[in-house]
């Protein structure tokens, strides 16, 4: 289906409708007139309708109103897509990326969408320009830089080099777009969680060039690193999530994520990855579809630590240290609370080198030691391997000093899966 929408000269949608039973053309509330006379006896009318609201169009009255929202991109809260349920949708959000032209149908007007303009009826969306999808759009349909449009990356390379000089800001910019544009894919609905990468696959698609290398259950194996570092960004249901993606994948906690708002383009990383020990084996013939399993080898220094549960809130703990540290986001509490046991390992990942107190801006991963069944549907040299964690959550401000991690990890390579 991404093919049809990424090849129609229109799409028609029913951004209105709730499902396809609604249709396209809705009831529309009434003009108010205001009748009156002028001084001179002339008599004169005013036409006025209800304040269409334009949010999820990318036009957000209020630039820093997107905290607690429903979309961290645009701003966008629950009241404001309630007339627009089709752009809650996440396999409309492909289409919608994917498509040239859009008309549209919503309850109170028609909006026409295309890649260099944007009109409604109410003559409120002027600057094209601001709607955040934009830019996104212009490299799935075109392949050019999409700032100036200006140089293709269309390429098939998959060695995952570095990129050249003068290509690290464009890598640094395609790569946090598609961070971008996940943390809107990954909050929007999904009837069957088994489709959360096929209804992005048709965008990894048109991602994919020379700067992306291999994708890996919704990440890039050019920028894994920083891939690596979501969280999750909205409540935890607390019901034990189905196996759909290896854990340090941001679709394996069935929710919205966030990567933050600051670059990590000055960041130093403490650990390294293994490429050839690196996988994700496919369900299916779609290199961008769902996987059977997923396996990352990392190098790095490794610490234990346990964690306690008081209420909904989670603490990590290290033994004979005094100082513990809240796990604000850990990526699913039903996990942390069917451990055997309380055991947890932090494994160093990276640092700010913007900031003069480096280790109050470190990150680390927060690993368990595999379940067994998750262990079994890997190969068996994952298997075999000593060493194989799955990730329980990602941490900022971690206390590399106060905990004294370097003193006290062990520098080991290990899977994580």
């Amino acid at each position: 289906m991404a093919s049809i929408y990424n090849g129609a000269e229109l799409v028609l949608a029913a951004t209105g409708s709730a499902d396809g039973s609604g249709g396209c053309l809705f009831q529309r509330e009434p003009f108010v007139t205001v009748s009156g006379t002028f001084p001179e006896g002339k008599p004169f009318e005013i036409y006025g309708r209800k304040v269409a609201k334009h949010a999820v169009f990318g036009w957000n009255t209020d630039p820093n109103g997107s905290k607690g929202s429903s979309n961290p991109i645009v701003g966008t809260t629950v009241s404001e897509v309630y007339d627009y349920p089709l752009m809650t949708r996440a396999w409309c959000f492909q289409e919608r990326l994917l498509a040239t032209r859009i008309l549209h149908y919503t309850k109170s007007e028609m909006i026409f969408d295309c890649l260099s303009s944007m009109e409604c009826e109410c003559g409120a969306l002027e600057k094209h320009e601001d709607d955040p999808l934009v830019p996104a759009r212009r490299i799935i349909k075109t392949g050019h830089k999409f700032i100036t449009g200006t140089k293709s990356y269309r390429g098939s390379s998959t060695n995952p080099a570095a990129p050249l000089k003068g290509e690290i800001k464009e890598f640094i910019e395609h790569h946090e777009l598609w961070r971008d544009l996940i943390v809107q894919y990954s909050q929007k609905n999904i009837t069957k969680r088994t489709d959360g990468l096929p209804a992005v696959a048709g965008l990894a698609t048109e991602w994919f060039n020379k700067l992306t290398g291999r994708y890996l259950a919704g990440l890039w194996e050019k920028d894994i690193l920083n891939d690596l570092r979501w969280m999750p960004d909205e409540k935890d249901s607390g019901e034990e999530p189905e196996y759909i993606s290896p854990s340090w994948s941001w679709l394996s906690v069935h929710r919205g994520v966030t990567w933050g708002v600051e670059s990590f383009e000055f960041d130093k990383f403490f650990v390294t990855v293994d490429f050839d020990r690196t996988a994700c084996p496919l369900s299916g013939h779609n290199q961008f579809g769902a996987v059977d399993s997923g396996y990352i080898f990392l190098t790095g220094r490794i610490m234990p630590t346990t964690f306690s549960i008081d209420g909904n809130m989670v603490w990590l703990e290290k033994p004979g240290n005094n100082t513990r540290k809240p796990f604000d986001r850990p990526d699913s509490l039903w996990r942390l609370r069917n451990l055997k046991n309380n055991e947890l390992f932090c494994l160093r990942l990276s640092t700010r080198m913007s900031t003069r107190n480096a280790w109050d801006d470190d990150a680390a991963l927060v690993l368990v030691k595999a379940d067994e069944e998750i262990l079994k549907k890997q190969p068996e040299e994952v298997q075999k391997f000593e060493n194989v964690y799955q990730r329980v959550g990602f941490i900022t401000n971690y206390m590399t000093q106060g905990w004294n991690h370097e003193r006290d990890s062990k520098e080991m390579g290990l899977y994580i899966i």
